[in-house]
């Protein structure tokens, strides 16, 4: 990306065969994904599996929904072009991928602190860290720009504030150490 910037011939060819995949406004700037796989580096570098899993999930569903609905219904914009209908779209969706992540642990690692079960008790805390993940994400898209030609977005701060707050929620809902809840190689599923 900074060659494609730099060089205006490559940046030229580049355009002319792949700009199909970028936006327009990325011609000039640092494609959306750098960003985006800069933040799947920070998360999986820094946070358990089960967090880095579902903030990059929030992003990844929750951002094209948004953009989906809320260009082809939304009718209710905000001073920033967003709609309440892409908030709604983007809650949901990010919402419901989380929940059904959480039954995918529970099924495959029932020892999980992101387990629905413990034992035969179910469990509704991971169910509430995932709301908080999905609004602290959604808040982040609605108020995210782009700077540093492109490098800060959406695509980096929404998978790190899900991140961030899934860790902090785990730690004051349920206790469990900020040392377990940040990436130990030696560890790779939170356990309760």
């Amino acid at each position: 990306e900074m060659f494609r910037l730099k060089v205006t011939a490559f940046e030229n060819f580049f355009f002319k065969y792949f700009g199909f995949l970028m936006k327009e406004s990325e011609r000039t700037r640092f494609n959306g994904t750098v960003p985006y796989f800069l933040a799947n580096f920070i998360v999986v570098l820094f946070f358990s599996p089960e967090i880095a899993v579902l903030s990059i999930l929030f992003l990844v569903v929750g951002d094209p929904t948004a953009a989906y609905i809320g260009s082809r219904f939304g009718k209710n914009r905000f001073y920033n072009g967003k709609s309440r209908e892409g908030i709604i779209g983007f809650s949901l969706a990010a919402f419901l991928v989380g929940v059904i992540v959480l039954y995918l642990i529970t099924i495959s690692h029932p020892n999980s602190a992101f387990s629905l079960k413990d034992g035969s008790n179910f469990r509704l805390y991971p169910i509430l860290l995932v709301a908080f993940g999905v609004t602290a994400s959604c808040l982040t898209e609605f108020f995210s720009t782009t700077s540093t030609n492109g490098l800060i977005d959406d695509n980096l701060l929404i998978p790190i504030s899900g991140a961030l707050t899934l860790a902090v929620s785990l730690f004051l809902i349920s206790g469990i150490p900020m040392d377990q809840i940040l990436f130990n190689p030696t560890n790779l599923y939170l356990t309760k």
